[in-house]
């Protein structure tokens, strides 16, 4: 299915780090332009071999810089940066809370299958807290490290591709210690093979609960269990 976004809808693009948006979201930024806007969460100080010497403050500058960058690319000017320390996520899931969710319709999260330790809860942590704050954007994971093992959307990249990359090669930073424009260029070429296109964009949509479950959740739980029973006998 092709992602369909319609010109009026806000889009939020929630990134652990700084090029991660870049990486699982270039294309979809590009195309949505001034539609789109990113949510920092961390500020990147950790984001280097740490057998090189490093200024981590310097570093949180620059790679700020690098963002700004890639975002001017793709004519997006709303940054918010949280400022969490890079590697602490999870001590720091309270600040997220304070960001307003409910302006969007379209919110787009780090896939739950991601390995790195500020990636790997955003998904339903974003979920917890729009649920929370009654948030009715439709929520979507991306891919940066880790591919998805099914998807439900596909952006194709026809025309956007060399301008993503170019989004990607901002980071410089970071490209010093790994190849990120090849790696981007070489997961985006694998979904678009399987879509009969040169390059694509892929992610999951997160369905909303349903209003029969919510319905369901409602009954106390022994009328509930009850009602496992019955459906196994009709069975």
């Amino acid at each position: 299915m092709s992602l369909q976004i319609n010109s009026g809808d806000r889009v939020l693009i929630v990134a652990p780090h700084p090029d991660d948006e870049s990486i699982g979201c270039g294309g979809l930024m590009l195309k949505y332009g001034n539609q789109c806007e990113i949510l920092l969460l961390t500020d990147g100080r950790k984001g280097y071999d740490s057998r090189v010497p490093t200024d981590e403050d310097a570093l949180v500058i620059q790679r700020a810089q690098e963002l700004q960058r890639a975002a001017a690319i793709a004519d997006i000017n709303r940054i918010h940066m949280l400022g969490i320390p890079d590697c602490t996520l999870a001590e720091h899931t309270e600040l997220v809370s304070t960001f307003d969710f409910t302006p969007y319709q379209f919110i787009f999260v780090p896939n739950r299958y991601e390995r790195h330790k500020d990636h790997a809860p955003v998904s339903k942590l974003v979920q917890s807290i729009c649920k929370q704050q009654r948030a009715n954007a439709e929520i979507y994971e991306y891919e940066v490290w880790s591919p998805l093992p099914s998807f439900s959307d596909v952006l194709d990249l026809e025309g956007l591709m060399e301008r993503k990359l170019e989004m990607v090669r901002q980071y410089q930073s970071q490209i010093r210690f790994l190849d990120y424009e090849a790696m981007t260029e070489a997961l985006n070429r694998y979904r678009g093979a399987g879509q009969k296109r040169k390059y694509a964009e892929v992610y999951a949509y997160i369905p909303k609960v349903s209003t029969a479950k919510k319905l369901y959740q409602k009954i106390p739980a022994p009328v509930r269990k009850g009602l496992r029973k019955i459906r196994g006998i009709v069975r």
